[in-house]
């Protein structure tokens, strides 16, 4: 019997945090409501409650985790940054974006405190441990800027899709080659 409920409160769970994930790069923090997402999870809207504690709770379980910062920290920091462009244009193909719901949280009041935080502690402060030399937190949080930059331009803005299919792919390239580069600067700037 218990395992029977763990296992419905562990699919119920999964069902809220992928309506949360859909809702929130949908429409951001402000723009998601609790009584949408559970009702895109169909389930209850006490159950989110239940789970997370509240909408702030749930986009923090739902969103923070998925950066893909293990992605981009395995590894040698000597090809960090061809690693991390890598990682970024997969994202674009990708439905699910993390960071897009973040640049989209990020001038919510109710929101941006705790979005700090979970930034700095599952973000910055890796990051910077495996950067050497000076200014660690402060070149982490550039890489973070850059990375949060490029996503702007290329997933929400899309800033580089004019033009034909062969122009296109040839600009991903060079994009991607070029971010790779920049990031690849601010981690051996010692």
């Amino acid at each position: 019997m218990d395992a029977d409920l763990d296992s419905r409160a562990g699919r119920t769970r999964a069902a809220i945090l992928a309506a949360a994930r859909a809702q929130f790069t949908e429409t951001g923090y402000d723009g998601s409501g609790l009584r949408a997402i559970a009702s895109r999870a169909t389930v209850n809207v006490a159950l989110i409650s239940r789970y997370f504690r509240s909408k702030e709770g749930l986009f923090l379980a739902a969103i923070v985790p998925h950066l893909g910062l293990g992605l981009i920290l395995d590894g040698p920091m000597a090809d960090f940054g061809t690693r991390a462009a890598s990682v970024m244009e997969m994202k674009v193909a990708r439905r699910f974006d993390p960071m897009l719901a973040l640049l989209r949280a990020a001038g919510s009041p109710a929101c941006t405190p705790a979005l700090t935080a979970a930034i700095r502690a599952q973000v910055i402060t890796p990051l910077a441990a495996r950067l050497h030399g000076a200014n660690t937190d402060q070149r982490a949080m550039m890489i973070f800027a850059t990375l949060a930059g490029y996503d702007l331009s290329v997933s929400l803005l899309r800033l580089d899709e004019d033009g034909n299919d062969e122009d296109v792919a040839a600009r991903r390239v060079r994009r991607q080659a070029l971010l790779a580069d920049s990031l690849q600067y601010i981690v051996d700037d010692e």
